[in-house]
């Protein structure tokens, strides 16, 4: 299950207490879609290209950083592998202590 095409894209900006920023990655359709598998699950050989981007805020204050990531931000609908879609949209909040 190997795409043809896998592009990458990483856009930030950061002070010394802040950090915004942006992940995009683009993958074509798999080529080896295994046809037995489609025999068992209906609609696994119909696989298309994956436009995803992800977003990230993040602030740093003494020992304590804070995360917030929008993953998928656009909540584009694919499938990973056959049968086996991705997830959509989420947000987290991150805050981590160092000790």
């Amino acid at each position: 299950f190997r795409p043809a095409h896998l592009a990458q894209a990483h856009v930030g900006w950061s002070t010394s207490r802040w950090s915004i920023g942006t992940f995009a990655r683009y993958q074509s359709t798999p080529g080896n879609t295994q046809t037995d598998f489609a025999r068992f699950v209906p609609d696994a050989d119909q696989l298309g290209d994956a436009r995803v981007v992800d977003l990230y805020a993040r602030s740093e204050a003494g020992r304590f950083t804070l995360q917030l990531n929008l993953r998928n931000a656009l909540n584009y609908a694919y499938a990973e592998r056959p049968a086996f879609l991705a997830p959509g949209r989420s947000l987290d909040l991150t805050l981590t202590a160092r000790l």
